[in-house]
């Protein structure tokens, strides 16, 4: 095992202090934000794709898979239990339950 000197420079500062205090904690970036959309229904009608309805603050929508919301959320899957969403903004990835009222 070998044993590198740590060089130093101008401010004072060495190499192995300055890679340890540049060496990010984690990913570097911080996680995306939730998505806030609501899940609490669904519409059906023979022949026709399934649709949900969602809700984020007062608004109310009504999309089938492969829909964007709220000009940001694309709805991937939709299950009996939750909907996939992905926001296309973050490249973020959520299952949402169904809200039970």
């Amino acid at each position: 095992m070998s044993l590198e000197s740590p060089v130093p420079h101008d401010d004072g500062a060495t190499d192995h202090r300055k890679r340890q205090a540049g060496t990010p904690t984690g990913s570097g970036c911080p996680p995306p934000p939730p998505i806030e959309l609501k899940f609490f229904g669904f519409a059906n009608k023979p022949g026709e794709p399934k649709k949900i309805f969602l809700s984020h603050g007062e608004d109310i929508f009504i999309a089938s898979e492969g829909d964007i919301v709220n000009r940001r959320y694309r709805v991937l899957k939709i299950s009996p239990a939750a909907v996939d969403i992905e926001d296309v903004l973050n490249n973020n990835r959520q299952s949402i339950p169904l809200t039970q009222s």
